[in-house]
């Protein structure tokens, strides 16, 4: 958990985390947790990571943890920002990373909303960089 606490970033951050369990509340062991769903960083811009026991894949438990996620963290206050931490073209965007070979996780994101804006390989890891933009407010 300590690495999960933001040691760099914009100053209203540090020392903080944005860290969330998820808890399978309908199975044979009431509050067993799952898995777990978090803001991997913030700075240069917010990335999203997940994990679920392989007990519970398949049963939409992601899906709804990272819905209900990222519903919290769009409504979080937003500090003003300065003219160098303005996003492109003004939206805002959190990004997440999932292996190629992993289309449940990526299907996990593409049902949340995200899309794959790019790719890269890490090691031997063969990538996908999804972005997602930050939902209009209707008028």
């Amino acid at each position: 958990m300590a690495t999960k606490i933001f040691a760099d970033g914009p100053s209203d951050t540090l020392g903080r985390s944005f860290n969330y369990a998820i808890v399978d509340k309908s199975g044979p062991e009431p509050h067993r947790v799952i898995g777990s769903l978090s803001i991997n960083q913030v700075a240069p811009y917010p990335e999203i990571g997940y994990a679920v026991h392989p007990d519970s894949w398949g049963k939409g438990m992601a899906t709804e943890a990272l819905q209900l996620m990222l519903k919290m963290w769009w409504a979080l206050p937003r500090r003003t920002l300065c003219k160098n931490d303005i996003p492109p073209n003004g939206i805002e965007r959190v990004f997440a990373l999932c292996e190629k070979k992993n289309g449940a996780s990526c299907r996990v994101l593409e049902k949340c909303g995200f899309k794959v804006i790019g790719d890269y390989c890490y090691g031997e890891d063969e990538l996908f960089v999804f972005a997602l933009e930050k939902p209009q407010c209707p008028n």
